[in-house]
């Protein structure tokens, strides 16, 4: 029985170190905020136009309690795979996500032109303002389609159950994969992608 819906994590194969880990300790790598690729990621917090003075003081000390393991619905994406698979060079991983530890946070992220804390939020506390801000990004990542995982921890336990070659990995790279996701991970389904199907 699922536990999620499958989502994806793109990935290079040139780090086989954190392959491994992946595909043996079945998990993935919750970053910390501070190593994010988004110079403005939570760094929104106006409400009605200003910038309240407590919800900045707010998302500062919140953000750095949290890591953060980002993934999308979506294995055909071109633009996911030139970005986070070495262009179209590495893999896609398909998981579904096993029983949320204690206080995880797991939604989709909303994109707008202009990231804000909503009025209506901002009557929340601090820790839900905090936390929903960092479930915005700006328009301009829309491509992405982020599914995110807010842990305190520094892994996100899952199952594996595809895994997707980009359409440029070397043939030998694709065989010797094979065979990790035979030992690994014997039920996952394996294919590649091909040019046609990007997006």
């Amino acid at each position: 029985m699922r536990t999620s819906p499958p989502y994806y994590k793109y990935r290079s194969i040139e780090n086989w170190h954190f392959l491994l880990d992946i595909f043996v300790n079945k998990r993935l790598h919750a970053a910390p905020f501070a190593s994010l690729n988004d110079p403005m990621e939570g760094q929104s917090y106006y409400v009605n136009g200003k910038a309240r003075g407590d919800v900045r003081s707010a998302i500062a000390s919140r953000r750095e309690q949290w890591n953060i393991c980002s993934l999308t619905p979506h294995v055909n994406s071109s633009l996911m795979w030139a970005y986070y698979a070495s262009g179209h060079r590495g893999i896609a991983i398909g998981v579904e996500l096993e029983r949320p530890k204690k206080d995880d946070i797991r939604r989709p992220v909303e994109y707008d032109s202009h990231v804000f804390v909503r009025p209506e939020e901002a009557r929340h506390s601090l820790d839900e303002v905090a936390t929903t801000i960092l479930f915005r990004k700006q328009s301009l990542w829309g491509h992405e389609d982020e599914f995110r995982v807010l842990t305190r921890r520094q892994h996100v336990a899952v199952k594996i159950v595809e895994v997707h070659f980009g359409s440029l990995m070397a043939d030998a790279d694709r065989r010797l994969l094979t065979e990790l996701v035979k030992l690994a991970a014997p039920a996952a389904r394996v294919r590649s992608v091909s040019r046609r199907a990007l997006r």
